[in-house]
């Protein structure tokens, strides 16, 4: 679920459990090579925010409100994977 905080600002929100966030985790928790790790956790907080840009027709780009950089991607390149899962980083 999205809720809107501000012009593109956002923050994504689990349906099955509205009170976790989608969060950039620059952490170095779970980091891969250079990308961040992107988990859910119940705090507010600013990493929690995330800029959604429409670039096209029905086509939006979603990126870290903290690190502006990196972008959400489905890193399909199986290097964290589980199973036939893929793993979302930034």
């Amino acid at each position: 679920m999205l809720e809107h905080l501000n012009e593109n600002i956002y923050r994504i929100k689990s349906a099955a459990n509205p009170k976790h966030y989608l969060f950039c985790s620059n952490d170095n928790t779970r980091k891969y090579e250079n990308d961040f790790d992107v988990r859910t956790h119940a705090f507010e907080e600013e990493r929690n925010n995330w800029i959604i840009d429409n670039v096209g027709w029905s086509a939006f780009t979603i990126r870290s409100y903290t690190n502006p950089k990196y972008f959400l991607f489905v890193a399909n390149d199986k290097s964290n994977a589980l199973n036939t899962e893929f793993d979302v980083r930034t």
